[in-house]
């Protein structure tokens, strides 16, 4: 498919500019429809190709890279071509690149333009760009390569170029179809404003009134704007939602699967305590009662995380083969009981229905009778009361002279409390079969995803924060193994799943296949979810 995607991308520019085959130039549009043509018939589907033929053509995306390394050549310093296999020195002498660049001297050849292209979107500088998108904007992020490869191009991000102009990149997000559990989703959270229309006025109402915790993005022309409330300011802590947000519609620009004007707010919080009425924001995560959001994946697949662990488990040889079939048969497993490793954090809450939901962390323990409430602690406890079952160990901080969330409770809290842990060694997650994931928040990083990729058991937690995939994508009892809010059921679960090992088994399978199929491109199929959230969303605009 990517041969084929490729030489339609050929034709389409043959059609536009004409191209040399064999010495002789071939007359726009004398080969490019009836080309076209032939390769639908070999299996593309028309909408495909549409899209497809819109990439740019490489001068325009590195004619400015190229320039560079000439330059830099003549300086006496130049940036080595990698390949997914190897990838060479980032600074090497003239003598690495003078063929290359010699040629070029009067103008850019081909040659050149290949090569700036291999060295920006192949191999490990890629995934380097790719996996953070937006951390390779400001470029000095990457001295050297980043300098060369991801200066802003008329106000473009590396995301953008990356989607713009490397095949890959480009070929994943317009070739992948978006998952029908993924379409019913968003659906879910649109229908009901079917018949509202989202006004700049209502927007800026609501930028204004809630403008302390939503950050507004709009796409004019093609281009991504951001707004300049404090919910656009970057947070110390916490998941960079705006920023992988951003870097998110970027990449779907790039691609061309944005196409028209955009004005929405993003929750830039684990939740939002209050949300405007009248118009829908998105955010990734949303209290169980609240209902005026379009829910985007969590920051662990769209900001690349999952990914990133999904390739440490490859390079360590996790897996045994490239196929599904050759990882699905059953495990060894070395610890039949549940794992669970965090910080004991205050939990969040909601109350009330549509139109009078508030939802709101805890304060921060003022007493042990408060801390013993907090799920992650109770886990906690129950490790120490049924080790046969659990392994669970937490901290209330990083450090030993700060109490965290758990504040006056150490005073009166257990002296374990605040010894924190040190993991035995030859710790090692996949040697555990159940994994629990209890949310701080919606911000639980991979707890949620690592048993999946893993081949393990998922024991989540019904918390009062939803999240995106865990209603069409991902099932209770099908999937996972869901336990209470107060995780009061947790050591019984675990003791009859033990008893009974077809039902994990199963679970642990069909968690497997969705694992399989979309967390190793967990990235990718996050932003095709944004991609169609805002496509659903654009229909609802009145500008």
């Amino acid at each position: 498919r990517f041969k084929l995607w490729r030489k339609a991308q050929g034709l389409a520019k043959a059609q536009r500019h004409g191209t040399r085959d064999g010495g002789s130039m071939q007359s726009e549009g004398s080969m490019g429809c009836q080309g076209a043509a032939a390769w639908l018939v070999l299996g593309f589907a028309a909408a495909s190709v549409a899209s497809a033929l819109q990439l740019h053509d490489m001068s325009f995306c590195w004619a400015d890279v190229a320039r560079s390394m000439v330059d830099l050549s003549e300086d006496g310093l130049a940036l080595g071509a990698t390949t997914p296999e190897r990838a060479t020195p980032r600074e090497e002498t003239v003598a690495a690149m003078s063929s290359v660049v010699e040629s070029s001297r009067t103008g850019l050849d081909d040659k050149l333009l290949h090569y700036a292209k291999e060295i920006c979107c192949s191999g490990p500088r890629r995934h380097n760009c790719n996996l953070f998108a937006s951390r390779c904007d400001p470029p000095e992020a990457h001295p050297g390569f980043g300098e060369l490869c991801w200066r802003h191009k008329e106000g473009r991000s590396a995301a953008w170029l990356l989607a713009a102009c490397c095949d890959g990149d480009a070929y994943e997000l317009q070739m992948t179809p978006t998952p029908a559990w993924m379409v019913q989703e968003i659906h879910d959270d649109l229908v009901q404003w079917s018949a509202t229309k989202v006004t700049r006025e209502k927007l800026d109402v609501a930028e204004q009134q809630f403008g302390e915790h939503l950050c507004r993005l709009s796409v004019q022309n093609g281009y991504l704007r951001k707004g300049d409330t404090p919910g656009c300011v970057p947070r110390p802590f916490g998941p960079p939602i705006v920023r992988d947000v951003m870097a998110a519609v970027d990449s779907l620009l790039g691609a061309g699967l944005i196409s028209r004007d955009l004005d929405f707010l993003v929750v830039s919080y684990d939740f939002a305590p209050a949300l405007p009425a009248d118009i829908p924001v998105f955010a990734h995560g949303a209290g169980r009662c609240q209902h005026s959001v379009i829910m985007l994946p969590l920051n662990d697949c769209l900001g690349g995380l999952v990914d990133e662990y999904y390739q440490e488990l490859v390079h360590a040889g996790y897996y045994k083969g490239r196929r599904l079939a050759d990882n699905l048969r059953k495990a060894t497993i070395a610890e039949n009981r549940l794992v669970w490793r965090g910080m004991v954090r205050r939990p969040a809450r909601c109350a009330g229905g549509a139109g009078s939901c508030q939802c709101a962390k805890e304060a921060v323990a003022q007493n042990f009778s408060q801390l013993r409430r907090w799920p992650r602690f109770r886990l906690l406890d129950m490790a120490r009361r049924f080790p046969h079952l659990l392994d669970a160990r937490g901290r209330c901080s990083l450090t030993r002279d700060h109490a965290g969330d758990c504040n006056l409770a150490m005073v009166d809290g257990p002296v374990w409390l605040g010894a924190g842990f040190e993991d035995p060694p030859g710790f090692a997650w996949e040697r555990f079969l159940f994994h629990a994931s209890v949310d701080a928040t919606a911000y639980n990083t991979l707890a949620n995803w690592r048993p999946l990729l893993l081949g393990r058991v998922l024991v989540k937690q019904v918390s009062h924060i939803r999240v995106a995939w865990f209603r069409h994508g991902l099932r209770p009892h099908e999937h996972y193994l869901p336990a209470r809010f107060d995780l009061a059921d947790v050591p019984q679960r675990i003791a009859e799943a033990r008893a009974n090992t077809s039902e994990p088994e199963r679970i642990r399978k069909k968690g497997f296949i969705f694992g399989w199929r979309y967390l190793r491109q967990c990235q990718l199929y996050a932003r095709l979810h944004v991609a169609a959230a805002l496509n659903r969303y654009a229909d609802l605009q009145d500008f």
